[in-house]
């Protein structure tokens, strides 16, 4: 496992967590904090049978072009993640555990919730859904302060979608 930046022991912790439940995978689990321009990296991928890439074309086309021929190439590619909320909406704590979520992660991760399906036929319903978690969700923000004004981050939310879409309508 090739850690990412600024990933802060979290995947090591688990990774030994999982190794102490099941020693069998002890002598085929490896973890290694290096950069991506550390040419220790390529030898590693030399090794390799099979890599396990997450990330946008360009990372992808990175690694194919790195890995050798015979290397198999598993593609994580950008996820979004979301929440699913049924029923009366009268759990606040929840609610305030989605919007701590969106705040903390600014949505960068996959597994970072960047929609929320809500389970209703009643637009009132709807509407109500949406007036709460804006309440909630500007209150959780501010424990999570950020030196990007609003304009900056949907403009950098935006580019980032535009390219994705623009490769699905090429």
């Amino acid at each position: 496992v090739k850690l990412p930046r600024g990933e802060k022991g979290l995947t090591n912790f688990l990774l030994l967590e999982l190794m102490r439940l099941e020693p069998a995978i002890r002598e085929k689990v490896f973890v290694f904090d290096i950069s991506s321009e550390d040419p220790r990296l390529k030898k590693l991928m030399d090794v390799s049978n099979g890599i396990v890439v997450w990330g946008g074309e360009g990372t992808v086309t990175a690694v194919r072009r790195a890995a050798k021929p015979s290397a198999r190439i598993i593609e994580w590619g950008n996820r979004i993640s979301f929440a699913y909320v049924s029923g009366k909406i009268e759990n606040t704590n929840r609610l305030a555990d989605i919007a701590d979520n969106i705040c903390q992660t600014e949505q960068l991760f996959c597994s970072s919730c960047q929609g929320i399906y809500l389970d209703t036929d009643s637009y009132e319903e709807a509407v109500l859904f949406a007036q709460k978690f804006s309440e909630i969700l500007e209150c959780q923000s501010k424990r999570y302060p950020t030196n990007e004004d609003l304009f900056t981050a949907a403009k950098r939310t935006i580019s980032l979608y535009t390219g994705e879409l623009e490769a699905i309508c090429a």
